[in-house]
Parts: structure tokens; sequence; C-alpha cells
């Protein structure tokens, strides 16, 4: 995985978090108005029509009395295609006895549809970036276990050759192959480096290189490329 796919990963991980947070506020801050707000009658006298690049959307305007008797009107903030009331239509309405004139059609779809959108964003782009993150963490720690606790070995080149499954800024990086006997097995295994964005091939040729293992496991490795590749050619 390239340093270029993580920061898409951290940055769509990133809006995900954003977008859930904002939804979860949104869920406290209804709950508090709801709590603390007072219910009235209402009725819609009239659809509001919004202009969007999906189409025409229609919002409820709606008419109601607060408990001091004077009428108010607001315009919902949500709209919809098809209008979700009708002229006509009772509502009860939830108002800020402070501020009457910050009030909400008490009702699932005018409530509770902005936080699903919200949090519906917000759990995509967290599943698609929360593992990319994820798996690029975990390598990042195995190579640093293995920098520290890992055997070194010697395993002879193979080649090195472009990486078509990874891209970052329209490049494919390369990756070194080597081959080996496994201490832990005794027989011959693969290695595979890092992606990097030099061909080694005429520094490597014929020459043995060295690979971080974990003896217990077969699998983990790390070919450490640092005599022949700087931190800013890795990709």
């Amino acid at each position: 995985m390239t340093k270029g796919l993580a920061l898409i990963g951290s940055i769509f991980l990133g809006i995900g978090v954003l977008l859930l947070g904002l939804a979860a506020f949104s869920i406290a801050a209804d709950s508090i108005f709801e709590d603390e707000g007072l219910r009235a009658d209402g009725v819609v006298i009239a659809l509001a029509r919004t202009f969007s690049g999906n189409g025409t959307t229609y919002a409820p305007v709606v008419e109601w009395q607060d408990n001091r008797g004077a009428k108010h009107t607001f315009t919902s903030s949500t709209s919809s295609y098809p209008a979700s009331f009708a002229r006509g239509d009772s509502v009860t309405v939830i108002y800020d006895p402070d501020r009457p004139g910050k009030a909400i059609i008490d009702s699932f779809g005018q409530r509770f549809t902005g936080i699903f959108i919200f949090g519906g964003i917000g759990i995509v782009f967290a599943l698609i970036g929360g593992p990319i993150v994820y798996f690029y963490m975990r390598r990042r720690w195995m190579i640093g276990w293995l920098k520290k606790y890992g055997t070194l070995i010697e395993v002879d080149f193979v080649r090195c050759e472009i990486d078509r499954s990874s891209t970052s800024n329209g490049r494919n990086p390369y990756r070194v192959h080597a081959q080996g006997k496994h201490p832990r097995t005794g027989k011959l295994a693969s290695f595979m480096s890092e992606p990097i964005w030099l061909d080694l091939t005429s520094e490597l040729e014929g020459k043995a290189v060295p690979v971080l293992i974990n003896r217990k496991k077969h699998g983990p490795h790390f070919i450490d490329l640092s005599e022949w590749v700087h931190s800013e050619e890795t990709a």
C-alpha cells in the first residue's frame, strides 16, 4: 500500500468521522430541543418551492399559535419531492418558548432526514477510509517490530518490477522480489519489498538482499532497502 493511498484513506476516514460527529451532535441537539420545547397544533398553509441542480423540492410553510396566543409562521428547512405535506394538513409543532420563531414539525422525516443523510454518508466514508488506514498502520507497526525484534537473513535478488496494482499520482511504483530459504521451515520462500519509486535491477542484480523476518511465523517480513533507497523514494 502506497503512502498516497494511505493519505486518501485518512481523508475519507476524517470526513466520515466528521459527518458522524455532526450526526451525533444533531441527535443530541434534537433531543434537547424536544425535551425543553413546547408543542402546539399547526396547519400547513403553503408549500415553498426550492430549486436545485436535482430539480424542484417542496418545503411546508406552517402557521401555528404559541401558548400566549401569538400566531407564527415558519418554513421548514427540510424539503422533498414529492411534497411530504399538502395544504391544509394538520401538524404538531415543537417550538422554543423563549424564541417561538424557532420551531420544527414533529415528524420523523422533518426531524431526522438530515441526520440520516449525514450519518449515512459518514458511515460510507468511514467504511472506505477505515480499513485503508487500519491496514497501513498495521503494516507500519509490523515493520517497526521487525526492525526491532526481527531476525536478519540474506536471500537472492530475483527481480524488480512495476507494481501495476498500486497507483499514486498516475505513477506505478516498483517492488523488489527475492527468494531464499526460510530458517523456520527450511524451504524456499518468496519475499516482496514495500513499494518504491526506483528500479533497482542494476543495483541488485546478482546480489544478496537483506530481509527481516519473524522466526516464529512464516509470513511477516521486510526487505531492508535502506542502503539503496532514501525515505522520500518510498512510495
